[in-house]
């Protein structure tokens, strides 16, 4: 019976492994429960597979696809995106009254050419 799944679907193996049962089953409890009082035949893991296909995310991530993700996951980001290195920015800072008294004093004198 392997065998036979294995030339119907060519992915089988992947999509119905322990892990993707484990989730329709823990997810979807009703579903399983039918599969599980169904007669094992081809004709039930047929519909297994297309079960876990329909309702298990990423239930067909192939090697292939999984090493592209990995590698671009490598790549540089932009420093723009969330949770990246600090730039530096800093929050503004207030002046209170007597640092700006100071300031404008300072100012007036600098326009006058006196200091």
């Amino acid at each position: 019976m392997p065998s036979r799944l294995s030339q119907i679907h060519a992915d089988f193996d992947q999509v119905c492994s322990s892990d993707n049962l484990d989730y329709l089953e823990y997810h979807y409890p009703e579903i399983a429960r039918a599969f599980t009082s169904a007669p094992d035949s081809v004709q039930k893991w047929c519909d297994i597979y297309k079960a876990v296909k329909r309702f298990v995310p990423n239930s067909t991530t192939s090697s292939k696809e999984q090493k592209k993700a990995e590698k671009n996951l490598a790549k540089p980001q932009a420093m723009s995106t969330a949770g990246m290195t600090q730039t530096g920015d800093q929050a503004p800072q207030y002046l209170d009254d007597k640092r700006k008294q100071d300031n404008w004093k300072r100012m007036q004198l600098r326009m006058k050419g006196i200091a």
